[in-house]
């Protein structure tokens, strides 16, 4: 109890000099804010990149592909692959296989140079396949060689969204409806009819990829080991579909939360020499003060710790109401980055772990910031102390 008198009786000090608090609280509103904001960038592409796929679909590709796009299966693959176990079946017996076809197209952005968007060639059995994973506004109401487009892509490149067609490869493809996957990797894409797309890239015989809904999430391992057996499938690998869209974007997100964290500790050192700075100032004007508290009977350690949970208190007040505000502003704005040469939209993470994030390293720059000013307040004689203007 005595501590938090002595933490009252710090802020009444506050209040009636107000300055050594202002200084004190900029120090941390700069640190928190900008730490705060630069975490909801790798926050937000993670928290999309594990909203992508499905535990119970594989993806297989080639076997030197890095990503989808630079994968390429013939027919004679695809045709193995529908024929193997461990494939689940729809109502009608047949294998829940979905083949696509990976393309590109660029598209202009005012001001902020072009997007290139990837394309998806799918056909009717990547519905079936996904199941609710994606939803389509108009899907009933699709018209011949048209396209579905993301409502991350259409949010953010003009092209895509005025009209009811949009041109790529030399052609109008008319817009089907928007395609939406709940914030995931896909809602970045164009989605278009898989002849169309192969057709569109001269790739009339090839995919990229092929999708396969297992019979349970736990058979991957079973699967891959038929295609290990067979040598015709030598060619291609096999990855769980969430797994591959966690390491896809992931590592754009561990680059980016890489790059925030040390401009935190840099900003964060420096936020902490200011606070240092400013509470010494504050606490020199509170000599006197402290002095004749100690004549009172409070010990040094007692004025210590109300030192350091009085700028504790302000490191947590102030972060949390950056959290608020940039809550406020930022949570959920859009953002693009490139992963894969093409370019993908996600939104910003604010709260979550962000936010505990902040709070945590306010508290840290608070407590080193406020441990040498402390101890300076309580050294030498109550007499000493009591002479001081």
């Amino acid at each position: 109890m005595k501590i938090l008198h002595l933490v009252a009786l710090a802020f009444v000090s506050h209040i009636s000099r107000p300055r050594g608090l202002l200084l004190i609280a900029a120090g941390f509103l700069l640190a928190s804010g900008v730490s705060a904001l630069l975490l909801a960038v790798p926050q937000g592409l993670r928290n999309t990149a594990t909203s992508t796929g499905r535990d119970d679909v594989a993806m297989i590709l080639s076997a030197g592909a890095l990503d989808e796009a630079s994968s390429s299966i013939g027919a004679k693959e695809l045709n193995l692959i529908r024929a193997l176990p461990h494939v689940a079946r729809d109502r009608d017996g047949e294998p829940m296989v979905a083949p696509q076809f990976i393309g590109m197209a660029k598209f202009d952005r005012p001001g902020e140079g072009p997007a290139l968007v990837q394309v998806r060639g799918i056909d009717d059995k990547t519905w079936g396949v996904l199941g609710a994973t994606v939803e389509t506004l108009t899907r009933e109401n699709a018209v011949p060689g048209g396209v579905w487009v993301g409502q991350f892509a259409s949010s953010n490149v003009p092209e895509l969204a005025s009209g009811n067609s949009i041109r790529f490869r030399g052609a109008e493809w008319g817009i089907s409806g928007a395609l939406e996957a709940g914030g995931a990797l896909w809602d970045s894409e164009i989605w278009a009819d898989l002849p169309s797309v192969q057709a569109a890239y001269q790739s009339p015989s090839r995919w990229s990829t092929v999708l396969v809904r297992l019979e349970r999430a736990t058979d991957l391992e079973l699967l891959r080991a038929e295609l290990t057996k067979d040598p015709r499938l030598s060619a291609v690998r096999v990855i769980r579909q969430s797994d591959y869209y966690r390491l896809h974007a992931g590592w754009a997100a561990d680059i980016m939360l890489a790059a925030a964290l040390g401009v935190s500790v840099l900003l964060g050192l420096g936020a902490a020499i200011a606070v240092a700075n400013s509470l010494s100032t504050s606490l020199e004007g509170r000599r006197r003060e402290a002095a004749t508290l100690r004549a009172l009977g409070f010990t040094r350690g007692s004025l210590v710790l109300s030192t350091l949970l009085e700028v504790l208190i302000i490191s947590t007040a102030v972060s949390c109401l950056v959290i608020l505000c940039i809550a406020a502003f930022f949570d959920g704005r859009a953002f693009s980055t490139t992963s894969g040469g093409y370019t993908i939209y996600a939104e910003l993470e604010v709260v979550g772990l962000s936010a505990v994030f902040v709070v945590t390293y306010s508290a840290v720059i608070g407590f080193i910031a406020s441990a040498l000013p402390a101890r300076r307040l309580v050294r030498g004689q109550i007499i000493d102390g009591l002479r001081a203007d």
